[in-house]
């Protein structure tokens, strides 16, 4: 990374408990995925985690609440949501990683203190609420604990935001789409809200548990559908657009962008490719970008026609609706003039 990168150090008894937490979920999580292959590195990963949710948690507080830290971080990546979605973050990956019933009771417990019911409908860097009540309604949906009902709610009020059908929806998108969030960086909301939109999916599915969005209520294998087709959706966007991006500013405006958000692309990348801006692009580059954006473009295609396949064997009574919901999408992405067959 050409980029600098200033490290800075936080001990107790100074805080950082949105670090910590956050940190502590990261090893939880991964000792789950490395708990088969590993086992030995999963126990020290589990174990770590344990202890940096216990320094979260004792000394509680903002990283950037630090003077020494302050002035470094700030104001681009100073804790702006405050910490405690983190605590709750990394005591529920902590419960599903260890099966610990203390961090099961401390997320029942901590629930209101630490703000879990504050319908924050937003899941990014800065702020875990909808990704901490859609991982905790996975253990509500499959454990029938109803004592973490709160979370289940939360989570349904965030999906319904994202149905245009339901009167509370009050989430953007483009003409082609694709989710948006005014301000910088919208990638960073429609990935991580597309990967929420797919777990839930699979977690209703599961249990056989609908989503009611106050003037509509969907079913379980109709609310899977809808919150499975807009993940895609999402993705296929992406797929599609970010390509072409990267070809027609190479292409046609002769430079690159230099100070990408790294919630967008990896600085690394962009600059490896092309970062002396203003000079001439070689051919070699540009059959390179060419190549990379083909094989993006089979990607998708391939990932739309699978799903599509998916969706007539999972529900053949709605064929032709999940079909010609598709088609409008595909016209959108790609507008061919042709007839469609009822």
């Amino acid at each position: 990374m050409d980029t600098a990168r200033t490290v800075y150090a936080v001990e107790a008894p100074n805080p950082a408990s949105d670090v910590a937490g956050e940190t502590a979920a990261a090893f939880a999580a991964s000792s789950m995925a490395f708990r088969s292959s590993d086992p030995g590195y999963s126990e020290t990963l589990l174990r770590n985690a344990i202890s940096v949710f216990q320094y979260a948690d004792n000394y509680r507080g903002a990283y950037s609440d630090n003077a020494d830290i302050r002035d470094g971080v700030c104001p681009f990546y100073c804790d702006f949501d405050g910490y405690q979605d983190e605590l709750l973050w990394g005591a529920a990956w902590l419960r599903r990683a260890s099966q610990d019933d203390s961090y099961l009771n401390y997320i029942e417990n901590n629930g209101k203190t630490l703000g879990a019911e504050d319908n924050i409908n937003e899941f990014g860097w800065d702020n875990k609420h909808a990704g901490l009540n859609v991982l905790v309604s996975k253990e509500f949906l499959e454990g029938n604990m109803y004592s973490l009902q709160s979370y289940k709610a939360s989570a349904d009020s965030f999906m319904c935001t994202l149905i245009p059908e339901s009167s509370s929806s009050h989430i953007e998108y483009t003409p082609g789409g694709l989710i948006y969030k005014p301000g910088g960086s919208n990638l960073q909301h429609a990935t991580s809200i597309a990967f929420l939109l797919l777990s839930y999916a699979n977690y209703l599915a599961r249990s056989g548990q609908s989503v009611n969005c106050g003037n509509i209520s969907i079913g379980p294998s109709s609310s899977a559908n809808k919150l499975r087709d807009k993940s895609i959706t999402f993705w296929a966007i992406i797929q599609w657009a970010c390509p072409i991006w990267l070809v027609i500013v190479i292409t046609f405006l002769k430079g690159y962008i230099t100070e990408a958000h790294p919630c967008l692309q990896s600085r690394t990348t962009l600059n490896s490719l092309l970062a002396r801006k203003g000079q001439p692009i070689s051919t070699h580059q540009i059959l390179i970008l060419t190549f990379w954006w083909a094989l993006w473009w089979v990607a998708l295609v391939m990932m739309i026609r699978m799903r599509m396949i998916e969706m007539i064997f999972e529900n053949q009574s709605q064929q032709h609706t999940s079909m010609h919901h598709w088609w409008v999408h595909l016209r959108t992405l790609w507008p061919i003039q042709t007839q469609v067959r009822p």
